[in-house]
């Protein structure tokens, strides 16, 4: 058992990855407190209705009872369980409903209250099969949170896409790569730091148009960043406020730069960032050894899983980079079409995510690196502790 600590990191993966998994787990030991569980037995332990609920309702009992606080999932749709979310969405063929995966399922695991969190308070007739309602796009009299979800995670959830244990190994390897490097770099800096040298951190704003103008928040954002943060921006009708457009060439500097974040919002799909970033980016971003943060509000820009019942699925940003040996160890947080909501998405090597890079937490790279840099994923924590409620919603 894990001992009570905020910074405890659990990771979940299938028996056959076990193996794999026993270097990363010794490396992220000497960072923060750190178990490695099997799917199997998880799923043993937890209740409920399906393979998503029991894996959730062990998540919920490791937090109350242990202080879990990050929680890395390794496995991709076909061998991990995955959580749809519903929007009545007006598709008459699919009798106005479509189907969103949502890893954030998984880290909103408890109610204000510190009930579980089912993410189906809804429970009649058909309701009672669907989680995580959203409506509003059909029916306009319902609430929109149909289910009245809380939405506010407890713990910090990423996942690896993998399938095999070759695949989960190359991550492995890739992250805890990465993480030295940041640490070493971090190290390097602090042995040499100066009035020269110990520069503000720098933050990269992209927003391409043709879809909901969020250069007014970004503005916000800058004003509330700057003087901590350097803040390098880059909008769609740029001349508007004096800054480059999104270009192609632009918005690849900003990852091959001085860069240590990037947020993005405008429209996205499977394989790009509209109007800026694709697969092509991928060929001229290789050969880096760190890459920055990046959290993109996009549809598509993080997705994992097939949608139902439109489409049948595969990795169109090349699942094969899964397994190479890149020095590309990255996770971002994304969204998916899911776009009522955040989504938490996911890449690694970009398999899922054209761009690779890191989401991480705190005020340092070093502070990031050693919070976060395992995940694909990753929502803003509550503070304090779990409430001593144990009831179960």
């Amino acid at each position: 058992m894990l001992p009570s600590a905020a910074s405890a990191l659990l990771v979940i993966a299938p028996q056959a990855h076990l193996e794999s998994l026993e270097s990363f787990v010794q490396f992220k030991s000497t960072r923060l407190p750190t178990e490695l569980v099997s799917l199997e037995s998880a799923l043993g332990t937890g209740a409920g209705v399906d393979d998503a609920e029991r894996l959730k309702s062990y998540l919920y009992g490791r937090w109350r009872a242990d202080g879990v606080r990050y929680v890395l999932l390794v496995g991709d749709a076909d061998i991990l369980p995955v959580r749809y979310m519903a929007l009545d969405r007006v598709t008459p063929a699919a009798f106005d409903y479509a189907f969103y995966p949502s890893d954030l399922y998984y880290a909103d695991l408890a109610r204000p209250d510190g009930s579980f969190e089912s993410w189906n308070s809804a429970q009649e007739d058909f309701h009672a099969g669907y989680f995580g309602e959203v409506r509003g796009e059909k029916n306009k009299s319902d609430p929109i949170n149909f289910d009245a979800i809380d939405y506010s995670p407890e713990v910090a959830v990423g996942r690896w896409p993998v399938t095999t244990p070759e695949q989960t190994a190359a991550i492995a390897a890739k992250t805890m790569r990465y993480e030295r490097a940041i640490e070493n770099r971090a190290s390097t800096d602090a042995a040499r730091s100066t009035a020269a040298t110990d520069a503000a951190p720098e933050v990269g704003l992209v927003m391409v148009g043709g879809w909901v103008d969020a250069r007014p928040a970004f503005e916000a954002l800058k004003t509330a960043l700057e003087p901590r943060w350097q803040v390098e921006r880059r909008y769609f009708a740029g001349a508007e406020y004096g800054v480059p457009e999104p270009t192609t060439k632009e918005v690849e500097a900003l990852f091959t730069g001085s860069t240590d974040l990037i947020l993005h919002a405008g429209h996205g799909n499977d394989d790009c960032w509209e109007q800026c970033l694709s697969l092509g980016s991928l060929k001229r971003l290789e050969g880096q050894t760190t890459f920055p943060i990046v959290m993109s509000a996009g549809c598509s820009t993080a997705r994992f899983a097939t949608l139902p019942p439109y489409e049948p699925y595969e990795d169109s940003a090349g699942a094969h980079r899964i397994a190479a040996p890149l020095p590309t160890s990255a996770a971002t947080r994304g969204a998916s079409r899911a776009d009522s909501r955040w989504w938490l998405g996911s890449s690694t090597g970009s398999p899922h995510f054209p761009i690779p890079g890191l989401v991480i937490a705190g005020d340092t790279p070093s502070t990031r690196t050693s919070n976060m840099s395992t995940f694909a994923h990753s929502y803003p924590l509550q503070a304090g502790t779990p409430p001593a409620s144990t009831s179960r919603g």
